[in-house]
């Protein structure tokens, strides 16, 4: 015979459900060593963002060769790619942010 089970053993079995609206949505997954990043303050460590373009460069101001092969750092990725980036003082990310 099974004892009674309460309502907080019930919740602590309960399994977090992600569900993807869009065929661009993917879920993404924020860096352990980025955890307590600026960026993603109060952000959970997994989350969908919609990905509906691939990484795209711009033209920049940067004139020497060594700061642009320092490569960016990752904070956030996905199975499509990176999510968020960071080189030096600039942020790039790769979904529309809603608030």
């Amino acid at each position: 015979m099974r004892p009674n089970v309460g309502k907080a053993d019930a919740v602590k079995d309960l399994k977090e459900t992600v569900i993807m609206t869009s065929d661009y949505d993917v879920e993404s997954h924020i860096r352990r060593n980025f955890a307590s990043h600026w960026v993603i303050k109060n952000c959970p460590s997994s989350f969908i963002c919609e990905n509906k373009q691939t990484w795209n460069s711009h033209k920049t101001g940067i004139t020497s060769i060594e700061t642009v092969k320092k490569l960016p750092t990752v904070i956030v990725e996905s199975e499509n790619g990176p999510q968020i980036e960071e080189h030096f003082n600039t942020i790039a990310v790769q979904f529309p942010i809603k608030h």
